[in-house]
């Protein structure tokens, strides 16, 4: 009976542990997938996680220094260091490459969300694109 005992004690300190939960990873990034457009142009991602197609007006490429017109590219998010959500409008930054150019931008956490891709321009204007 005693060594019954013992044995049970031991199974329930192994498994109730110290009590720590184990560490998760963090989630992987949402994959964006369609056509957003805005003032600036459209934003055609590719449902991949990593590119899309960009179609900018000269006027937005002058204000970001990205390509004028049709290119493809690269996009990404940042979320803040030790964020497990990974909705869009957590993140703390947009970034897009095209034509050897990175341009990174604050996102606008207020208006962005899975139909909307909101970010502020260097000079602290709010440029929205919207699913199509």
């Amino acid at each position: 009976m005693r060594r019954l005992f013992s044995a049970a004690l031991l199974l329930t300190l192994l498994c109730t542990g110290c009590g720590a939960a184990p560490a998760r990873p963090a989630a992987e990034p949402p994959v964006l997938a369609g056509t957003f457009a805005g003032p600036g142009g459209t934003l055609a991602f590719n449902a991949d996680g990593v590119t899309v197609t960009m179609t900018l007006t000269a006027e937005f490429a002058a204000a970001t220094g990205l390509p004028e017109g049709e290119t493809a590219g690269q996009y990404g998010y940042t979320w803040p260091e030790g964020e497990r959500s990974r909705e869009f409008d957590r993140a703390s930054r947009f970034s897009l490459t095209a034509g050897g150019v990175t341009v990174t931008f604050a996102n606008d956490a207020a208006a962005t969300d899975g139909d909307t891709i909101a970010f502020f321009l260097p000079e602290g204007e709010s440029v929205q694109f919207k699913r199509q």
